[in-house]
């Protein structure tokens, strides 16, 4: 199960390496948005650096398009993704990116958390 975390107008969500379920992520954010400090317009960042399932690397596009399609339509301003410098793992990343943004939500991929939270911050908390 991934991990998650409320603060500073970000959604954190951490996939852990052992992590089989192939929704992890939806599942965290779904959970999140139960708890009271959830808001429309936060940002959202997820840290899949040490994600390393087989499955999700051999996940087919259009599975990645519904996953970018459900996380975008939960009302979040921004989405950072975070994973390892695995020339694969980037890729699918930024397939996620692209199918996200075709449904409105902005992605960008990071190597670096400081990097993805900088991005981030400077994504003003405006309501949608």
């Amino acid at each position: 199960m991934a991990n998650w975390l409320l603060g500073d107008h970000i959604l954190r969500v951490t996939v852990p390496a052992e992590a089989t379920e192939g929704n992890v992520t939806i599942t965290a954010v779904r959970q999140a948005i139960e708890d009271p400090a959830f808001g429309p317009g936060l940002n959202l960042l997820i840290d899949a650096r040490h994600y390393d399932s087989p499955a999700a690397l051999q996940i087919a596009p259009d599975e990645l398009r519904n996953r970018a399609a459900g996380i975008s339509r939960l009302g979040f301003k921004h989405c950072a993704l975070v994973v390892a410098p695995v020339p694969l793992k980037r890729g699918l990343a930024h397939m996620f990116a692209v199918y996200a943004e075709e449904h409105g939500l902005p992605t960008s991929v990071f190597e670096d958390v400081e990097d993805a939270e900088r991005w981030l911050s400077h994504s003003p908390h405006i309501p949608r």
